[in-house]
């Protein structure tokens, strides 16, 4: 029920883009990424804080007097937050698997090796933006990419169609056919 529609991508005056990096964020992305958009004039900006973050007020004194931020901290039903998302910035990880089956355009940074593969795999299939390992990103680059992506209704619409057929939300029925055939 959360999944996006065509109807739903569409020209906007204002987008909302989110910040999700995770569970925790021992390399900073969260506040990297947010001075590289902080700027654009067309966003509002929700920033997910999760569970093992260190790094909170850091974050909240970033965001300190700038309107067009909200910072929500361990959400209970994460989906919710990102089925209001245009765009999510995201790493590449199992975040990218939700992300896919509700079919939001998404700009993807890897913070470690092991995260690649699936940035990779998701890029392949035209789902996401992979703008690399987080030591090569520049904020130029997050910024280009995302201002790009918010100007091209037609790459999100394709963005989001490929994410769906990525994940099917049908591996419950699946695992429940192969174990009843045991």
């Amino acid at each position: 029920k959360n999944k996006k529609t065509n109807k739903q991508i569409i020209k906007k005056k204002l987008f909302t883009v989110l910040i999700s990096i995770g569970g925790s964020d021992p390399k900073n992305l969260t506040s990297f990424i947010f001075n590289a958009i902080m700027n654009l004039p067309n966003i509002k900006i929700i920033i997910i804080i999760g569970p093992f973050f260190t790094n909170i007020s850091k974050i909240k004194n970033l965001v300190k007097n700038k309107k067009n931020v909200l910072i929500k901290i361990s959400p209970e039903k994460i989906w919710n937050e990102f089925a209001k998302a245009d765009v999510i910035i995201s790493k590449s990880g199992i975040t990218l698997y939700e992300l896919a089956i509700m079919g939001i355009p998404t700009l993807c940074i890897s913070s470690f090796k092991h995260e690649e593969p699936s940035a990779k795999k998701f890029m392949k299939e035209k789902f996401l933006i992979n703008l690399g390992m987080q030591n090569n990103v520049s904020k130029l680059l997050i910024k280009k990419n995302l201002s790009r992506l918010l100007d091209n209704t037609k790459q999100r619409r394709i963005m989001s169609t490929n994410g769906k057929k990525i994940v099917d939300g049908k591996a419950l029925f699946r695992i429940t056919r192969i174990i009843n055939a045991i």
